[in-house]
């Protein structure tokens, strides 16, 4: 399930396209439901595990951990992940009153001198709850508690987050060279920058 990113013109992704779920920019603009339903009537384009696929395993984890656990997917991370690390200011979306410190983000640069091109404004993409909550927003110092917490087995303050197991895998490179060499990356891409 998902997509080679150096290949761009490929029946795949043209049908992935045509439903509305290629990898894009833009917040996803139906519900996780419908969103499950247009993946399903798409071909997988390899056998499971064969290679790596890139973004919509992680859509398809997300519509899952909503099903299983039955909450809503910022409830459910926020109640297991955030609130017991402490992130405070991580979410589905930025809440109105913290909008003030949100910023602007831009596309990379062009050429040296050239000048940015704005991908969001502050109170523009991220500023709502998403209808398919896919998309996470964060701070510098709430990614360091989540990153810390890996470098520590899975530990936050004396209390266990993941498993130690969990932390390991989550470190480790999990794709054989075989897999590897059946995902290729693109050369180069325009993408935004970090805020």
């Amino acid at each position: 399930i998902g997509i080679y990113l150096a290949q761009m013109d490929t029946p795949l992704v043209r049908a992935m396209a045509a439903t509305g779920i290629l990898p894009q920019r833009e917040p996803v603009a139906f519900a996780a439901d419908d969103f499950a339903a247009r993946l399903a009537g798409l071909p997988l384009a390899h056998q499971p595990g064969e290679t790596f696929m890139y973004h919509l395993p992680d859509d398809v984890l997300r519509i899952l951990i909503m099903r299983i656990s039955g909450q809503p997917l910022d409830e459910f991370i926020a109640e297991r992940l955030f609130a017991p690390l402490g992130m405070g200011d991580s979410g589905c979306f930025v809440p109105e009153g913290k909008l003030d410190r949100f910023t602007t983000c831009y596309f990379s640069q062009e050429a040296p001198g050239a000048p940015l091109q704005p991908w969001d404004m502050a109170a523009d993409r991220f500023a709502r709850p998403p209808l398919f909550p896919n998309q996470l927003v964060s701070t510098a110092a709430d990614f360091l508690q989540f990153t810390a917490m890996l470098l520590n087995r899975g530990e936050h303050q004396g209390r266990q987050i993941l498993s130690p197991e969990a932390a390991a895998l989550m470190t480790a490179d999990q794709l054989d060279a075989g897999q590897k060499a059946l995902s290729p990356a693109p050369a180069s891409t325009k993408q935004p920058t970090a805020r």
